[in-house]
C-alpha cells in the first residue's frame, strides 16, 4: 500500500496540534495539574510524557506525582513554564532574546531536547563579540556541548576583539589560560595575545600572584625582539618573578641564537601567519 503524500502527513498532524490545543486552552480532559510558582497549569500527561523525557520517566515510573496528579516544578518561573507548555502544545516559536537563556535551562530540566536544540540555534544567531563569553559559560554550565562547542570557536576566531571588552576582563584564571594556550586562537600577532593578558592582570591588583601561571602560557618566542625588550623585559611583575624572567631569557635566547630555536617547541597558531624575526638593530661597537 503507497504511503500517502507529505503533505496530507503534515496536515494530519496539524490538526492534531490544533486539536490538543483547544483542549489545553479550554482545560478540556486534562489529568495533571503543574504548580509552578504560584500558578497552576492543568495539563494532560500524555501530551508532557511525549514531549518531556522529565516527565515521562515521572509519570511512568510509579512517583507519588503520578498518583495525586500534582506536580511541583522549581527553579523555573511560571512565565518560562507557560512558554515551554506554548511550545508543547500549539508549536509555536516563543524563544525570543529576553527569554532564551531562562527558556535553554527549563529545557535541559525539563529534559526537552526539540526546545533545547531551538533555544541553543537561536542563541548561536544572536552571538556577538559582547555575549559570546556568557554563552560560552551558560553552555558549559548546562552541558550544552554543541552550543559550548560553537561559542568556544566564536571566541578563538574573535578574540583580537573580544580581548579589548569588559567581559574578557572579567575572566577567570582557568578561563584565560584555556583561551591563550589554544592552538587555534587567531591572532594576527602574539604581540596582542601578550597586550591582552598585562590588561586582564592589571584589572586587579590581586590577579599578580596569577602571573606565573599565566606568563607561562604565552608564546613569548613568536613576538617581536624589540617587543620583548620593550614591553615584556622591562615589566617590574616580569621582573620580579623569577619564573618570568627565566621565560624571557629564553625568548631572547630564540631570538638571538637562530641556531637553536629547533630546540624549543613552539607551535604557531592558526590565525597567526607572521614569521619570527629579529627586528631591532644594535649599534655597532
Amino acid at each position: 500500500m503507497a504511503s500517502p503524500p507529505q503533505h496530507w502527513k503534515e496536515n494530519t498532524a496539524k490538526c492534531l496540534q490544533t486539536g490538543v490545543y483547544k483542549s489545553y486552552i479550554a482545560a478540556l480532559y486534562t489529568d495533571v495539574e503543574i504548580q509552578v510558582e504560584k500558578k497552576t497549569f492543568k495539563c494532560h500527561k500524555v501530551i508532557l510524557s511525549s514531549f518531556s523525557d522529565y516527565f515521562n520517566a515521572m509519570f511512568s515510573s510509579g512517583m507519588k506525582e503520578s498518583q495525586n496528579n500534582i506536580v511541583y516544578i522549581k527553579d523555573i518561573s511560571s512565565l518560562i513554564f507557560e512558554n515551554v507548555l506554548s511550545f508543547a502544545y500549539s508549536g509555536d516559536d516563543c524563544v525570543t532574546v529576553d527569554n532564551a537563556e531562562d527558556l535553554l535551562r527549563a529545557s535541559v530540566l525539563l529534559q526537552i531536547s526539540c526546545l533545547q536544540v531551538r533555544c541553543e540555534s537561536f542563541l548561536l544567531e544572536q552571538t556577538t563579540a559582547e555575549n559570546c563569553i556568557g554563552i560560552w559559560r551558560l553552555a558549559q554550565s548546562l552541558n550544552c556541548e554543541q552550543l559550548k562547542e560553537t561559542s568556544w570557536e566564536f571566541i578563538l576566531k574573535e578574540f583580537e576583539v573580544i580581548s579589548q571588552l569588559e567581559e574578557f576582563l572579567a575572566l577567570e584564571k582557568e578561563e584565560l589560560i584555556s583561551i591563550i594556550c589554544n592552538d587555534n586562537l587567531t591572532v594576527t600577532n602574539e604581540e596582542n595575545v601578550c597586550d591582552a593578558v598585562f590588561r586582564w592582570l592589571e584589572k586587579d591588583e590581586s590577579r599578580l600572584s596569577y602571573l606565573p601561571d599565566v606568563f607561562d602560557e604565552l608564546r613569548l618566542q613568536l613576538v617581536s625582539l624589540q617587543y620583548l625588550l620593550e614591553k615584556v623585559d622591562f615589566n617590574p611583575a616580569v621582573r620580579s618573578n623569577e619564573s618570568c624572567t627565566t621565560l624571557v631569557k629564553q625568548a631572547l635566547e630564540y631570538h638571538l641564537y637562530p641556531e637553536r630555536r629547533e630546540l624549543y617547541n613552539v607551535p604557531l597558531r592558526s590565525g597567526n601567519k607572521l614569521e619570527v624575526s629579529c627586528n631591532i638593530s644594535f649599534p655597532k661597537s
